[in-house]
């Protein structure tokens, strides 16, 4: 976290296919944000490329979660590997997220997607 003009940047980077894309949020400086490490929870969508349908989950170890996914140990996915992981955003507060997945997994929110991963959903051809 840097300071810049009285303001806090959080950084963040996202995954898409296998591009890595960084930038930064400016919080305002007198907005505290904890000095020890922050635990942030993750919303995910895979990729199965042997069914070609997407899995939407959230987590607070994104890294460790897509170890179970990829090793079979999550039984939604564990007969539809290989995966892929075509997309996650980070929250702050678990609640967050989780109301994130749900909304993702209804159909607004399968709407949202498909305008917001358009080309993400088109270079690994996705068909929805």
């Amino acid at each position: 976290m840097s300071h810049i003009d009285g303001f806090k940047s959080l950084s963040f980077c996202r995954i898409i296919g296998k591009k890595i894309t960084c930038g930064s949020v400016a919080l305002p400086a007198g907005r505290q944000v904890s000095g020890r490490a922050s635990i942030m929870y993750y919303v995910y969508i895979l990729l199965s490329e042997k069914d070609g349908k997407l899995y939407i989950g959230s987590t607070s170890d994104l890294k460790k979660r897509l170890d179970k996914h990829n090793h079979g140990y999550v039984l939604a996915t564990k007969n539809r590997r290989p995966i892929l992981l075509i997309y996650y955003e980070a929250y702050m507060r678990p609640r967050d997220a989780k109301r994130r997945e749900v909304f993702l997994k209804g159909g607004r929110g399968h709407e949202e997607l498909k305008i917001q991963l358009q080309d993400s959903f088109r270079k690994v051809r996705y068909k929805y």
